[in-house]
């Protein structure tokens, strides 16, 4: 073994070089001095997602190709070598230099991190983690490959199953190590260690060729329980399938969308500011070249009015409507380990700040270089490199696009936490809380006209209305932007300091004290709360709170023009979705009752299906069409591959739940294999086995003809020639 071992280093050592170029210029491509608007933690991610598997992948073609050369081959059977220990051998020299190629450039990248540290940008060494974690789960395209090389297959797309279910087993590992930091990078970890093992011990079977042909248990029982390839395979096949399906939707779709956007009417709850009524505001998105996409009102209707008004008049223009915003409830933020994994971002003061899941603040400068400035505690300001001070309970940049219209406009965007709301002043760098209670949901809504957005808390059941004004009392220090403009074309007030001042205190009903996704209103008078979904519903319900904790619900009709709709048309998108395996819908159905049934999702799964039927129906049809058609392909794949009438029937069980992966499987899973007929039976049997599949007669060798063949070349004998 140690033999083979060396002999694989020796062979393949000269491909280390190509591996360090490539690796270190994904490093350097990573590297925070280039992408300053990025993380480099997810950065060095995303270039390793492109090039280790790449890299693992075209080492295993070299190192598999050699040796599955017939004269190789048979040098090394000669030897007594065993095709399990060529295979060891090689993975574990693959490892090695592929490894190798990969710690040592990322090692550098982390060395210089540690000499410089945080210092320029918030970035530690461990942030290397998720990429190295990475990289080592993406080795298992190195036995995939192998597997790939080793499999004899009538085509090549049965030969390339292999690398599907390695290459969707990287989906998962990328999607958790992106966001999770240290804590998802050690979970990744221990699943990548047996996960590596189960794709070594797959491609090891198909390099013994144990199980790529496994034919009827009375015929070769010995191979009969060799089940790690054929299942992978089957998992390959469905995922083939499953992935070309979506993909030709999505090209099927594209294809029928118009390249002219057509805007289409649309009605949304807004509240007049004078008379305080509800109405159903029909709005449309209009395209200006000029100034981008503007949202113009061409309609209305009042509901709380006597007088019935026609939803299409233009009766609600010139009139000054306060539309519904929504509530942003406060995320939890779970401890990720050390190290700094949120990019630095812009809207609360001149400087940018990054959160550190410790619960810190970390400010840097952006001009003239980027650096560590002061550390925001959730009570003071630090110096840098201290991380010292009352943490935040919860992460404050969570919730940051809800503030979005002060950041546009250019102005100072509080931080908020479950204990309260802060501004951060600069000159000198500071933080103020300016409203100290338990928050739960914020929102900003649109004030009076001229006048700066409302700010509403919600803790518990109450809702606190909040005036922010500036150092002199007054909320007329906001200017709305104009359209185009954005905070990089506004002069931001250094010297403008918010405060924020109690004006009502409203109840929320109890029928909304378990949502948190709500909407709401504002008016000089009340405050309106409703759902998200209010207006997609025939009979929605808004409740009118006042400040003296009385409510007043709002039950009003939504015609059905109005309402938000689909069109039910036979679409061939409905069609190919039919073909999805069956198992896939199962799935589906299952985890919908499910989720009904605990109360996670609102709606039945059963009815949604019975309100579509056209689309229902084109489903159910497109399923049995394709499922008959299956059942034809499993036949003539199992008469074509040799298979028994037991594993035939098997097959065609698995049918409904595979649908067309079934017979793509059989193809994958087992060879095209000669047949002739059988003298009992007169069914076709296979040539390579002792006896018929179909009755099991013994093979009997054919009558002879006492004709012999041989490869003796006969000596001549010249005649002298006689005239």
């Amino acid at each position: 073994m140690k033999a083979l071992i060396w002999k694989e280093f020796r062979e393949n050592v000269r491909w280390m070089p190509v591996g360090l170029f490539v690796m270190a210029v994904a490093c350097y491509m990573a590297h925070p001095s280039r992408n300053s608007d990025s993380l480099l933690a997810t950065e060095l991610l995303n270039y390793f997602a492109i090039v280790t598997p790449l890299l693992a992948f075209a080492l295993g073609v070299v190192q598999a190709y050699r040796d599955l050369q017939p004269a190789a081959g048979a040098y090394l059977n000669h030897r007594s070598v065993t095709a399990s220990d060529v295979f060891l051998a090689k993975v574990f020299s693959g490892f090695v230099l592929f490894m190798s190629s990969v710690i040592v450039p990322v090692v550098v990248l982390a060395a210089w991190v540690a000499y410089r540290g945080m210092w320029f940008y918030p970035m530690r060494p461990a942030q290397v983690v998720p990429g190295l974690v990475f990289a080592m789960i993406s080795f298992a395209m190195h036995p995939a490959a192998m597997l790939m090389m080793s499999r004899s297959a009538s085509w090549w797309g049965t030969r390339l199953f292999p690398l599907v279910p390695a290459g969707a087993a990287l989906v998962p590992f990328y999607g958790y190590l992106q966001t999770g930091g240290l804590y998802w990078a050690s979970v990744c970890f221990v699943i990548a260690v047996p996960t590596l093992a189960w794709m070594i011990a797959i491609s090891r079977q198909g390099w013994q060729e144990l199980s790529s042909d496994p034919p009827a248990l009375s015929v070769n029982a010995s191979l009969s329980r060799c089940w790690l390839l054929p299942a992978y395979m089957l998992v390959g096949s469905v995922l083939c399938l499953i992935f070309a399906l979506t993909f030709s939707i999505n090209v099927i779709e594209n294809a029928y969308l118009s390249n002219v956007y057509v805007s289409l009417p649309y009605v949304t709850l807004a509240v007049e500011e004078e008379s305080d009524d509800l109405w159903l505001v029909t709005q449309q998105v209009v395209y200006n070249p000029t100034v981008g996409s503007t949202i113009t009102t061409i309609g209305g209707e009042a509901v709380m009015s006597s007088e019935k008004i026609n939803l299409k008049s233009g009766i609600a223009k010139g009139r000054t409507m306060l539309e519904f915003g929504t509530f942003a409830p406060l995320q939890n933020t779970y401890h990720r380990g050390d190290g700094f994994f949120t990019t630095p971002a812009s809207g609360t003061t001149t400087l940018l700040i990054a959160y550190d899941f410790r619960g810190y603040l970390l400010a840097y400068e952006a001009y003239p270089q980027m650096r560590w400035a002061k550390t925001i505690a959730a009570a003071e300001v630090h110096e840098a490199g201290e991380l010292t001070g009352t943490p935040f309970q919860r992460n404050p940049l969570d919730i940051i696009w809800a503030f979005a219209e002060l950041a546009n406009a250019g102005y100072p965007t509080p931080l908020v936490d479950s204990t309260g709301l802060s501004f951060i002043d600069n000159d000198p760098i500071s933080i103020r809380k300016v409203i100290e209670m338990q928050i739960d949901c914020v929102a900003l809504v649109r004030g009076q006209k001229n006048g700066a957005p409302r700010l509403i808390v919600r803790s518990g059941m109450q809702l606190h209305e909040f005036k922010l004004v500036d150092q002199s009392g007054t909320d007329d220090w906001y200017i709305k932007p104009e359209s185009g403009s954005n905070a990089y074309n506004r002069v931001v007030n250094k010297d403008l300091k918010l405060h924020a001042e109690l004006m009502r205190k409203f109840t929320l009903p109890t029928p909304f004290g378990d949502k948190e996704n709500l909407r709401l209103a504002w008016t000089p008078k009340s405050l309106f709360v409703s759902e998200p979904d209010t207006v997609s519903s025939s009979k929605p319900i808004v409740y009118r709170l006042a400040p003296n904790e009385t409510s007043e619900a709002i039950t009003f009709s939504v015609d059905a023009d109005a309402r938000p709709k689909t069109e039910e048309i036979i679409s061939v998108s409905f069609t190919i979705a039919g073909m999805i395996p069956g198992v896939v819908f199962l799935i589906v159905v299952t985890v919908s009752s499910y989720l009904f049934v605990i109360g996670e999702v609102q709606g039945d799964p059963f009815l949604e299906l019975v309100a579509h039927p056209i689309a229902t129906s084109n489903v159910l049809i497109s399923f049995i069409v394709i499922t008959a058609l299956s059942v034809w392909l499993v036949r003539r794949a199992s008469d074509r591959r040799g298979l028994s009438r037991r594993q035939t029937t098997l097959w065609l069980w698995a049918v409904p739940l595979l649908g067309l992966a079934a017979p793509l499987s059989i193809i994958a899973i087992y060879r095209l294999v000669h047949r002739e007929p059988c003298p009992q039976c007169d069914g076709s049997r296979r040539v390579d086995t002792a006896t018929c599949e179909h009755c099991g007669a013994q093979w009997e060798p054919p009558a002879s003809e006492r004709i012999e063949i041989s490869d003796r070349q006969l000596p001549i004998r010249v005649q002298p020639m006689t005239l």
